[in-house]
């Protein structure tokens, strides 16, 4: 891994952030097998809880400003969400949680 560039950073150990992700294909199961708002409400406070981690942190990925692997798990299942979501039960991410992220 030292001679991928940032591929030290790529393997963190982060309690908070793995918690966060761990959870989401089990709240989207849930929207989709139940089909009701209280569980469509609560994967997008889970997500809320994601976006709210990213600013706090004020950092570009989870971790830091370099990618780890808990980027690399999460962008797949936030597309997952996406497009689950809408197919099966016309749920979609709020805008507010797919803020732009910072350039600087």
């Amino acid at each position: 891994m030292k001679s991928v560039p940032g591929g030290h950073n790529l393997f963190v150990q982060d309690k908070e952030v793995a918690s966060l992700i761990e959870n989401l294909y089990s709240k989207l199961k849930l929207v989709l097998v139940r089909k009701d708002e209280q569980k469509s409400a609560a994967l997008r406070a889970h997500l809320g809880r994601i976006d709210a981690l990213l600013e706090r942190r004020a950092t570009r990925f989870l971790t830091g400003d370099t990618m780890c692997c808990f980027d690399c798990e999460l962008m797949p299942r936030l597309q997952h969400i996406r497009v689950a979501g809408k197919y099966f039960v016309d749920f979609e991410i709020p805008v507010c949680i797919l803020r732009p992220l910072s350039t600087s």
